[in-house]
């Protein structure tokens, strides 16, 4: 058993923001509370009423109230109207069973202001009630409702006529549009609202289900008047002449009497309707009035007839989705269709939800509950208005006047108790979730329906470009980004402009492209200097009329501007021109990189140019492009890219006249200047026997002479050999070769991208800056041999002055010649590099210092090859690809050992006592890998050595069991979310039970449901550690961890003994009646949280628990024979002495005493700081054991139990019978007069066996408990 307080919809509160765009009338709230007139009792007409019931009918005042924006705040002088239609079965509150029913209703007034914030007139007429839901037969019935029905619809009529009188005749006081006029109907108000624009031919009242045995309708015309509410003796004619004609009904809640009263061209519908609805079916079924649950007529509702609202297209002014792609919208289409549980057994257990603009299908869980002392189920529990909500005092006043009133002897605390079960969790906060819901999604589409909507222009101009065959589309989100749906049309007076008109709503965020033709890449490309996201961006205005700007296809300028002649210039000097040509691509061509190819200048065919027509005063930007596609374009510097970001674009503003840009160099800022530069030419000649007479260069800058120009060879890598040439013209185009020698017949034969074709040549266009080129090789474009990077750790040893150096193969053997480099990121480290050929063998040692006897002595074979002098030579063999080879240590193959150290320290649990954590395991992560660990001991100690240097963390398990949590730690939560009482730490992450990273109330709710046992575990695990960072060193160290059971904020648990213990005590003793079980507290306590587990008797089954804890959140479970109820309330609530917490229903198969009850160690009440009420008790009232003066008689009996009682006093005595499983099978209640109690009762329709009378006498006294056996 679980009863979870929840509310459904925090998802919708949030998305309720999207569409209310501030400042839209209509669509948000524009006016204040303070600047809101309400006008009451204001007289509308007059009529005969006919409740209460008489047999005179008297004529009386119909009155309504008046919310509209104070006139002096608002100038609108033609404002709509809302008609607030009410709810409560056609009689007055309390009267009809329920607590709501009327314009005084809290979510009736609510729905009122806000709809009078937003700028409407709202009107809240009180129409006449009347009928006898007791009447006998279901014709009776049918026949009495709806004339009720008819009455309140001729009502709703007359206030509409009422208004436009106003306007004709009184000067319009409430300036309003007498064409814009809204029905908005609630609950049995819903019939009223979806009845009135379709039941509009007498035939439709005279259907056979609306007819008496005579086949005469129900509805008699010459009593009530006609459908407009006119002649009929038991009516009054009011404000003829008036049409009563409505734009729009909307309805929440109620049904249709018969879908054949819709009609093609009937006013559009909106409605939400509670799918499970026990008492308006949502398909097809017979209405129940909630008053006696009694059945009245066969109706069609909403998941029947709103799809065929929508087939007759009534709905189409919100019926084009794309209009409508909110939030909100997409949540009530998401409900469409469905097929999910339904209230009733099989093979009626499952409904269709349906679908059709303008159906919001309100899915609340099932809720069916035992009814009365017979422990029957009900369906009447399912949730209908989960948009209202009451106040249990304000309803106590409210009952007492009506029971003063009309005598009755209605019961508040019933009422309010029913209600509860009918609309769970309810609350102001929960009404106006699903009210905001409600506003967010009929709002737009009164707009749209009302023709308050905005009429937005879109423009293109396509000056300067040839408009597609197919003509221009638009595409955006308000038509589903489809570019062939919508097509523009062309001016017939300049056939550049072409424009589109539709209604869109006020405050919608639009984006959109214009699309020359009816696909995608036909679209336009938006600078960035206009785009949102890439498209253009619009808000729509609430004013009525939007016609956006002219703009120009892919550009930001708009307008009727002339073409200007742009020419864009860029020079390719220094630059390998690629074999697909140089382009230029820009928001002016669509961003393609291979569609606008540029062409040679006649007088430098290092410049290209292309030239175009744009508009005067548009922004342009592009790129170059050296090749035809994306990554083959320029690098912009960023002192001329917009926004001087460098990698963005070029940008230019079109000017009157000729726009003849510069020749920028490409990726650059400057028009090129010929400059000299300094080249140096870089040669391996790996591989190679270098002649005697060295390694030269001959080319076309000095004469091709093969003798006169000579690389140098590079003394820290001899197979390395440059040439640096001063004074080259950067932009030139020079030849050269590389020659092996100093004579012709020694150069180099080379082949491939270096080589200038038909030449054999290398080439170069001279770079614009001193440049070092690229290595080649001999003879190749590249030099092939891969870089190998030698590393030495050198830790612990001295270094030399000369520093760290290598000897080898590699170069001579020469101990001075080749230095090494210390790493930056490990001084200890010191590292060379240089390229060596593929498979060439390398022997070398390491040298501190300059010179041999300071090299290192290597006795490892492993990595090395004997030397002759009684050690050994490293030996590394080079492979085909860069490789940087371990730092080995000084004279070692292998890596220096390294430091280890000890790690130490206790864990805890983080309490006040800071208990240890005993037999747990302590681990050390590197990341996710567990380098090692170690188990606590008997003081939470852990050790673990061997540590090398590094940073770690801390991680713990334990198999410890998980506890603690109660009902003050989901107030801890609570009280962290809204900021009065935060968590830091570890407690804060013990807070963070969903592993969200945040803590927020839905933590709280699970921390309390895992205390009642609703859930078992949480996501996060049950413990959550500190998890330190450590930093080892060479040093051992100690590092302590705390770990919590997750929901233990206030850390009350102790993991030595698993359990807590608040010292809350349980009073009374004696025999206690077997049906009510009532824990109240001893003292007058300020409680924020209750948690409370009670041990049950054996024989004993608990069937409900009422909550008598005053809001909050509340959750319990039955477990087995104990039972588990967590209570929070962030603001508290006062418990007087004596006050009722909880109420068990339970049912025992033998007398039980309240002894026998006891609470458990986690049972504890705090105040709202979470400070638990330390000593203070509940209180189990007990009984007074009766005397054995209970008799029965006969015994055995066959059909009448005669029962004696003598009493001392009068009292009111409860009696009942059980079977022998505990279950009573009979009950009934007597006042009794001091004296013999003697009574009958029928019990000839028990079976046979034995049964325990019981008596419970309520006396001035106290209350007294008699009981007996029979048998049957």
């Amino acid at each position: 058993m679980r009863k979870t307080l929840l509310l459904a919809l925090f998802l919708l509160i949030g998305m309720g923001q999207w569409v209310m765009a501030q400042g839209n009338r209509y669509l948000s709230e524009v006016f204040t509370d303070a600047q809101i007139t309400v006008t009451n009792n204001v007289v509308y007409g007059a009529n005969n009423h006919f409740f209460p019931p008489t047999t005179t009918y008297p004529v009386a005042n119909l009155t309504m109230r008046v919310y509209q924006p104070s006139q002096t705040v608002d100038a609108n002088q033609a404002r709509p109207v809302m008609v607030y239609i009410h709810t409560g079965n056609f009689l007055p509150p309390v009267i009809n069973g329920g607590i709501t029913g009327s314009i005084d209703d809290s979510s009736a007034v609510n729905m009122c202001r806000q709809w009078a914030k937003r700028g409407y007139v709202v009107i809240a007429p009180k129409y006449r009630v009347g009928w006898n839901p007791l009447a006998a037969t279901q014709l009776e019935r049918t026949a009495q409702l709806l004339n009720a029905v008819y009455r309140a619809i001729n009502d709703i009529k007359t206030s509409v006529r009422f208004m436009r009188k106003t306007v004709a005749i009184d000067g319009n006081p409430y300036k309003i549009d007498q064409s814009k006029i809204t029905l908005f109907g609630v609950g049995s108000g819903g019939y009223v609202a979806l009845a009135y624009p379709t039941m509009n031919q007498w035939a439709e009242v005279s259907l056979p289900k609306f007819q008496l045995p005579n086949g005469q309708s129900v509805i008699d015309s010459n009593i009530v008047g006609n459908l407009d509410g006119f002649g009929g003796l038991l009516n009054q004619n009011n404000w003829p002449g008036y049409s009563s004609a409505v734009n729009m009904a909307i309805n929440v809640g109620g049904a249709m009497a018969d879908t054949s009263w819709l009609d093609g061209g009937e006013v559009p519908m909106v409605s939400f309707h509670s799918v499970r609805d026990p008492f308006a079916p949502y398909r097809q079924g017979i209405v129940v009035v909630p008053t006696t649950n009694e059945n009245v007529v066969e109706v069609q509702g909403a998941g029947i007839y709103q799809g065929l609202v929508n087939a007759y297209g009534n709905n189409a002014p919100f019926a084009d989705v794309n209009k409508f792609r909110d939030p909100i919208s997409n949540v009530a289409r998401s409900n469409y269709n469905q097929t999910i549980p339904y209230i009733y057994p099989a093979p009626n257990d499952q409904i269709n939800t349906g679908s059709g603009e303008g159906l919001w299908p309100i899915i609340r869980p099932v809720r069916n509950l035992p009814l009365g002392s017979n422990g029957s189920i009900t369906t009447f529990f399912n949730e209908t208005d989960p948009y209202t909500w009451w106040d249990s005092t304000t309803l106590t006043f409210v009952v007492a006047a009506v029971n003063a009133q009309t005598g009755g002897s209605f019961n508040a605390q019933s009422l309010h108790q029913q209600g509860l079960l009918g609309n769970p969790g309810m609350s102001r906060v929960k009404g106006l979730t699903f009210i905001d819901t409600i506003q967010q999604y009929i709002h737009p589409r009164i707009l749209h329906t009302l023709d308050l909507a905005t009429n937005v222009t879109f423009r293109v101009n396509m000056a300067g470009l040839t408009a597609n065959s197919a003509g221009l589309h638009i595409a955006g989100n308000f038509n589903g980004w489809n570019p062939g749906s919508t097509a523009m049309t062309q001016d017939p007076n300049n056939a550049n402009i072409w424009t589109y008109t539709t209604k869109l709503t006020p405050g919608d965020n639009l984006e959109f492209k214009f699309v020359n033709g009816n696909s995608w890449g036909q679209d336009e490309s938006i600078p960035s200097a206009c785009a949102v996201g890439g498209n253009r961006g619009y808000t729509v205005s609430g004013n009525g009329n939007d016609t956006l700007p002219l703009y120009f296809f892919s550009s930001c300028q708009s307008g009727l501007v002339p073409l200007q002649s742009v020419t864009f210039q860029v020079d390719m000097t220094g630059l390998t021109v690629s074999s697909n040509g140089v382009h230029i691509a820009g928001s002016f061509q669509g961003w393609n990189p291979a569609g606008t190819p540029m062409t040679p200048a006649a007088h430098n065919g290092n410049i290209y140019t292309y030239t175009t027509n744009l508009p005067l005063g548009d922004v342009v930007e592009w790129k170059y492009v050296n090749g035809n596609s994306w990554g083959s374009e320029e690098f912009v510097p960023g002192a001329c890219a917009i926004n001087g970001q460098g990698g963005g674009n070029r940008s230019h503003t079109v000017v009157a006249g000729n726009n003849l840009l510069s020749a920028v160099m490409y990726g650059s800022c400057s028009v090129f200047t010929p400059v000299p530069v300094n080249v140096t030419f870089m040669l391996s000649m790996q591989g190679q026997t270098v002649s005697a007479n060295g390694v030269h260069i001959a080319g076309s800058f000095q004469g091709w002479n093969p003798s006169t120009s000579a690389l140098t060879q590079d003394p820290q890598n001899p197979t390395v050999w440059s040439y640096t040439h001063n004074g080259l013209m950067s932009g030139d185009t020079i030849y050269y070769k590389f020659i092996n020698g100093n004579a012709w017949g020694n150069d180099e034969s080379v082949s491939g991208s270096c080589v200038f074709p038909g030449t054999g040549n290398r080439y170069l266009i001279v770079p614009l800056v001193n440049s070092t080129l690229s290595l080649v090789g001999f003879g190749s474009c590249s030099a092939s041999n891969p870089i190998i990077t030698f590393r030495v750790n050198m830790t612990g040893l001295t270094i030399d002055s000369m520093g760290v150096g290598i000897a080898g193969t590699l170069n001579g053997w020469n101990p001075a010649s080749t230095r090494m480099t210390q790493d930056p990121a490990d001084p200890n480290v010191w590292t060379y590099s240089t390229p060596l050929a593929t498979g060439t063998t390398v022997l070398y040692k390491f040298i501190n210092g300059s010179s041999w006897g300071r090299d290192e002595v290597l006795t490892d074979s492993t990595c090395g090859q004997p030397n002759g002098f009684g050690s050994y030579n490293r030996r590394y063999v080079v492979p085909a690809l860069p490789t940087t080879l371990p730092a080995v240590a000084f004279g070692s193959c292998n890596p220096p050992a390294p430091v280890l150290a000890t790690l130490s320290g206790r864990y805890s649990y983080n309490n006040t006592a800071n208990t240890v954590m005993t037999n747990s395991v302590v681990r050390l992560m590197n990341g996710t890998t567990v380098v090692a660990s170690d188990s606590t001991d008997a003081l939470g100690d852990y050790s673990i050595s061997g540590v090398a240097p590094g940073t770690y963390t801390l991680n713990g398990a334990t198999s410890k069991p998980w506890g603690g949590v109660t009902a003050s730690d989901a107030l801890l939560a609570t009280r962290h979310v809204v900021g009065a009482l935060v968590q830091t730490g570890l407690r804060l992450k013990a807070a963070d039970v969903n592993g969200s990273n945040t803590v927020t109330s839905g933590d709280a709710l699970l921390i309390n449901r895992r205390f009642s046992g609703g859930i078992t575990s949480f996501s996060v695990g049950n413990f959550a550690n500190s998890n330190p960072t450590v930093t080892v060193g060479s040093s051992n160290m100690t590092q302590n961890m705390q770990a919590i059971c997750f929901g233990d904020i206030n850390g009350s648990y102790s993991p030595s003994t698993a359990s807590r213990n608040s010292g809350l005590g349980l009073t009374d003793a004696g025999w206690m009646f077997s049906r009510t079980l009532e824990i109240a507290s001893e003292q007058s306590l300020a409680l924020g949280s209750v948690s409370l587990v009670l041990n049950i008797p054996a024989g004993v089954e608990v069937m409900g628990v009422q909550s008598k804890l005053n809001g909050g959140q509340l959750d319990y479970q039955v477990i087995g024979n104990q039972l588990r109820l967590g209570w929070f309330h962030v603001e508290g609530m006062l418990a007087e002495a004596g006050q009722t917490l909880v109420e068990l229903q339970i049912n025992a198969n033998r007398d039980v005493k309240a002894s026998e009850w006891s609470l458990g160690s986690e049972t504890e009440m705090t105040d709202v700081w979470a400070q638990a009420h330390v000593g203070a008790t509940l209180r189990i009232p007990s009984l007074k054991a009766g005397s054995s003066t209970l008799s029965v008689y006969p015994n055995p009996v066959v059909q009448q139990l005669g029962i004696r009682l003598p009493l001392q006093s009068s009292a009111r005595l409860n009696v009942e019978v059980l079977d022998a499983m505990g279950r009573v099978v009979l009950s009934n209640g007597f006042d009794a007069q001091s004296g013999v109690f003697a009574q009958q009762v029928a019990v000839d329709g028990l079976a046979k066996g034995q049964y325990m009378l019981r008596v419970l006498e309520q006396n001035a006294e106290g209350t007294v408990l008699h009981s007996t056996r029979f048998v049957r």
